[in-house]
């Protein structure tokens, strides 16, 4: 009995345990899970950027592009007149392969081409036909008040090289100055084998005014033009000093040529070769500048090259470009700054034959934009010092053919005058600018020197009327390439 009382406590006591668990389960909930923190995130508030120029780009090939613009900022609610420079710079390139060449050279024998000037040329001739090759053609022209085939163009192989060398001998002298019909003839002769993988040129030679044929200057430039745009460019040698320089500079520069001033016979053979060397040495042609000025964007003035102009588009023809060599184009720009901070100027874009690279045709392109503010300092002091510079070169250029003109006009101290106040201008702007260079230092005192000339000699005499054909050839190569300031 007792046994039974023990079993029944203890079985008691664990109902009433499990019960006593059981409603304490049903009355407590479990605790609450701590909740995770999130990070806080504070969104950036966006910060404006500043508007940047681009006042200089270049773009690197057989020929570099480099362009810049004169002012990197401009004042706000006016137009700003800026200056802008293209300059494109040939490689350095040797090869044993050039192009091949197709050249007719024009011979003026006119009755004053008598005696040493007649023998020089033939010698330069000569020497000419001796230096190119079985790849090469060559045609000889020459013109007095009529032209002469002397020689039509044929390859320089043994056989016509002999035959080109006795046709040369056998010019003789006589009659006017048909330049015009002279040019014609060679131009025939050239585009009678025009070949897109050659050098396509004529060499015309003169030492007198165009008398017989054509003999106005807008129309032979119309004729180096369009002989330019059918693919044929042309260099010009005046040879003494009674040719008309301002008519062969225009024609070689509206062939895209050059154009050589030879003072003395004896040195005709000299440009002849100098001619045929940098033709030989050609790593591009069939080269043009597109300039295409941004809305608003006006041109006020393109220094020295031929040019076609499109509403916004500006077409400059540069031709063949030799091993080394540079062109450098300036222009005067309008430019409204107008409300948007970043304003664009002008695009670029340099096309050419690369020789070089089998013939590829290749573009290159630069943009250019200036940024508009109402800080005065900013707009004053945010000058490209090298452009600054060849504008001084230019204007420099530019005042010296001017002055050449007042001086063969008897106008001596007028000419002095301009020049004198050009020296000023120029000297103010190395100050103000800082623009360093021996250059300017060399061209100070070619100016005194030659205001100097004007005042002593007659403009009549023969050192007077060298120095204006000297002075105005300078200015010429100055205005297409800076480094023969």
């Amino acid at each position: 009995m007792k046994k039974f009382i023990s079993i029944s406590t203890i079985v008691v006591l664990l109902l009433a345990t499990a019960m006593y668990y059981g409603s304490l389960n049903k009355t407590t909930s479990p605790p609450a899970p701590t909740p995770t923190p999130q990070p806080v995130v504070n969104t950036p508030v966006p910060v404006p950027q500043e508007a940047k120029p681009v006042t200089s780009l270049s773009s690197a090939g057989t020929l570099t592009l480099t362009s810049a613009i004169s002012q990197g900022y401009m004042l706000k609610g006016q137009t700003n007149e800026m200056y802008a420079t293209v300059d494109i710079k040939a490689i350095a390139h040797k090869s044993l392969k050039r192009p091949p060449l197709n050249v007719a050279l024009v011979i003026d024998r006119s009755g004053s081409m008598g005696g040493d000037k007649i023998q020089y040329a033939k010698q330069a001739a000569r020497r000419l036909v001796g230096m190119l090759d079985s790849q090469d053609r060559v045609a000889i022209v020459s013109y007095g008040s009529d032209v002469d085939v002397n020689f039509g163009s044929r390859p320089v192989n043994a056989m016509n090289r002999e035959q080109m060398l006795n046709a040369i001998d056998r010019i003789e002298v006589s009659g006017g100055t048909n330049l015009s019909g002279g040019f014609e003839r060679g131009l025939r002769e050239v585009q009678s084998w025009n070949n897109s993988q050659a050098i396509n040129r004529v060499l015309l030679m003169s030492d007198g005014n165009a008398n017989i044929g054509v003999t106005y200057l807008p129309e032979l430039r119309k004729m180096s033009s369009k002989a330019l745009s059918g693919g044929v460019s042309l260099s010009t040698i005046g040879v003494g000093l009674d040719y008309n320089e301002d008519l062969m500079t225009a024609m070689a520069n509206e062939g895209a040529g050059n154009y050589y001033f030879v003072d003395n016979a004896t040195s005709i053979a000299q440009s002849f070769e100098q001619e045929l060397k940098g033709l030989s040495s050609s790593v591009a042609k069939d080269s043009a500048l597109v300039i295409k000025l941004a809305p608003g964007v006006s041109l006020g003035e393109l220094y020295g090259f031929p040019y076609r102009q499109q509403g916004d588009s500006i077409m400059i023809p540069l031709d063949a470009f030799y091993s080394e060599q540079s062109k450098n184009v300036l222009l005067k720009l309008n430019v409204p700054a107008d409300a948007v901070d970043s304003r664009q100027v002008m695009d670029v874009q340099l096309s050419y034959t690369d020789l070089v690279n089998k013939n590829a045709t290749k573009q290159q392109n630069v943009a250019l934009s200036s940024v508009v503010t109402t800080d005065q300092n900013k707009a004053s002091t945010s000058i490209d010092r090298n452009v600054i510079a060849r504008v001084q070169q230019v204007e420099v250029a530019t005042s010296m053919n001017k002055a050449m003109d007042m001086y063969s006009e008897g106008n001596a101290q007028e000419a002095v005058q301009l020049m004198k106040r050009q020296q000023s201008k120029m000297r103010r702007a190395r100050k103000k600018y800082d623009l360093k260079g021996s250059d300017f230092d060399r061209v100070d005192n070619e100016i005194n020197t030659m205001n100097a000339d004007m005042v002593q000699n007659a403009p009549s005499s023969a050192s007077g009327r060298k120095m204006v054909k000297s002075k105005k050839a300078r200015s010429n190569y100055i205005v297409f390439d800076s480094a023969k300031f």
